[in-house]
């Protein structure tokens, strides 16, 4: 069964739910997206030798450090310099993860608390959802940029000290 068929016979579970009705569900083996189907039941039983596997979503992820070296070296940035670039592109980078992972808790919270999300935010915008491609591409495109470009303006200039070092 796939992710959409889950997700349809979830909103058909929550209405039984919603009906004040009681919802069992009995697994041999569960895992992610019976995971998510079986959290709309009142009450999910496993099979005693059954297992749980909660390996989450796979997720690519981009390195702009590589790209950030090149440019530092093309400005010939001091090690003071490329070091102060470097803490910046640390802290800015720990800060969107931050971010997202404080959304992530904001969509974990409307799913406990069943907030009907997936109805009204496309209401909010009818003519955007679902976000084409080129929108994804555009704002990879910009967190690129903004990871770049922010460290190198915050590089300082050469007769500045060098922040301290960590030690590891």
């Amino acid at each position: 069964m796939g992710w959409a068929q889950m997700q349809e016979l979830r909103s058909a579970l929550v209405g039984l739910r919603k009906a004040n009705k009681d919802v069992y569900c009995y697994l041999e083996e569960i895992g992610g997206g019976l995971y998510q189907l079986a959290s709309a039941a009142s009450k999910i039983c496993i099979a005693p030798a059954g297992g749980l596997d909660l390996t989450g979503m796979h997720v690519e992820t981009a390195y702009f450090k590589g790209l950030l070296d090149k440019i530092a070296a093309s400005r010939s940035l001091n090690a003071a310099q490329k070091a102060r670039t470097e803490n910046n592109g640390v802290l800015l980078a720990a800060g969107l993860i931050a971010g997202e992972a404080l959304i992530g808790l904001l969509f974990a919270l409307f799913a406990v608390i069943e907030v009907p999300y997936e109805q009204w935010l496309p209401g909010l915008l009818p003519s955007v959802f679902p976000l084409p491609f080129l929108v994804s591409t555009l704002v990879f495109v910009l967190v690129g940029y903004v990871l770049i470009r922010t460290p190198l303006n915050n590089a300082g200039r050469p007769e500045d000290p060098a922040p301290p070092s960590a030690m590891m």
